[in-house]
């Protein structure tokens, strides 16, 4: 049976915030044995009083937040599921799903 974790909390303004608090959940849900932790969605960046905020902390999938996920992940079997704004023609943002194409 799968077990999965749900890692629920406030985006913040400052993608190294958020960073930081989905690494700290990766670590928990893997010392907990889940297979699947699944984190919110556009979990980069957030202000609902500044909604051109997604458009401005866009990060390509390369970028540094996607990075530090991926470099945690490599040490564990856990699946970590989420979506991110991502740098779009003009000032335009794409919201993309995915998983490391490298497992």
């Amino acid at each position: 049976m799968m077990k999965v974790a749900l890692g629920q909390f406030a985006v913040s303004r400052e993608w190294q915030e958020n960073a930081r608090i989905c690494l700290d959940l990766m670590q928990r849900a893997a010392e907990g044995g889940a297979d699947l932790l699944v984190l919110p969605e556009g979990v980069l960046a957030r202000d609902i009083a500044d909604p051109d905020l997604v458009l401005k902390a866009a990060q390509p999938l390369d970028g540094p937040f996607l990075s530090q996920l991926l470099a945690a992940s490599k040490h564990t079997a856990l699946t970590t599921m989420m979506s991110i704004h991502v740098p779009h023609r003009g000032a335009k943002s794409a919201q993309r799903a995915g998983s490391d194409p490298q497992r």
